[in-house]
């Protein structure tokens, strides 16, 4: 496979996540999606955030993502 091999249009990246959010709040466990807040993050930025041959998070991406976790543990767990 190619790192082409799904078409990354008709793919729904957010599906996973909502219905997880959607498990959470029957449940009524508090859910985070690190999506959102990636999302919000301007491009020129969001760049520095994944490594171009792979595509998978720089340390600069999981250090925003431990800020953004630390706050929300911080507000709904202690």
């Amino acid at each position: 496979f190619g790192k082409d091999w799904m078409d990354k249009k008709a793919y729904d990246h957010r599906k996973p996540n909502r219905l997880l959010k959607e498990l959470c709040e029957g449940l009524s466990i508090p859910f985070i999606d690190i999506l959102d807040f990636y999302e919000r993050i301007p491009e020129p930025v969001l760049r520095g955030y994944y490594y171009v041959q792979d595509e998978h998070w720089t340390e600069r991406a999981h250090q925003h993502a431990a800020v953004v976790l630390a706050d929300f543990i911080n507000a709904h767990f202690l």
